[in-house]
């Protein structure tokens, strides 16, 4: 009889985290016997035991960073072993997040600095309260400074974990490209990217600085 599969994935894969990791697995075909070892890896180092699990076939473990020490950016990398017959599964990496981001920046460059009442609609769950209180479709954001042909827009954050929607515009502007940016809404999440940049008439989301000319 062929050895099962085994699949795995983790909470947040690929990106930056903090405090407890969900890590899953999933054995096919299920048998009632299996037993799951969950294992991490920090920065390439051994692997250790973080949990076990019997619940045939979906299995899951919690690993929680926030004790640990970690420098931020230290890659973590989870993998599951089956048991028996023994099989190990592919392996899932994030990154240690670090303290929380209190502020997000976005950089937005205009070919000709023609900066005057541009700025952003911005909405989400992690934004300050009293930043949304100011921000309304005819009162965009400003930039907080314009410097080397970049505005620069600082954002407060109460949740560094949820996306920070916006839109660039004039005040109650709607007209691409004249008074909006295209692409209309967008978004970054700064426990990934705390900052961003934008070019005029680009509906990318650079999250490194690109050239302008």
């Amino acid at each position: 009889m062929p050895a099962p599969a085994l699949t795995i994935e983790a909470s947040a894969e690929g990106g930056n985290v903090r405090g407890r990791v969900e890590v899953r697995a999933v054995a096919d075909p299920e048998r009632a016997s299996h037993v799951v070892r969950f294992e991490r890896s920090i920065a390439g180092g051994t692997w250790t035991t973080i949990g076990r699990d019997d619940s045939s076939p979906a299995y899951t473990a919690f690993d929680d960073l926030s004790a640990l020490g970690l420098a931020t950016g230290t890659e973590i990398r989870y993998r599951a072993v089956l048991a028996y017959p023994r099989v190990v599964s592919e392996v899932r990496t994030v990154r240690y997040a670090g303290p929380p981001v209190t502020t997000a920046t976005v950089h937005y460059h205009r070919s000709a600095g023609d900066y005057t009442g541009w700025g952003l609609r911005l909405w989400g769950d992690g934004i300050d309260p009293a930043t949304l209180a100011q921000v309304a479709w005819d009162k965009p954001l400003p930039p907080a400074r314009i410097e080397n042909g970049w505005a620069t827009f600082e954002i407060p954050l109460t949740d560094d974990t949820k996306p920070v929607n916006f839109i660039v515009h004039q005040p109650s502007g709607d007209s691409v490209p004249e008074t909006r940016e295209p692409s209309g809404d967008r978004a970054f999440t700064p426990i990934d990217n705390p900052q961003i940049w934008l070019k005029q008439g680009d509906p990318t989301v650079y999250t490194t600085q690109p050239p302008t000319v």
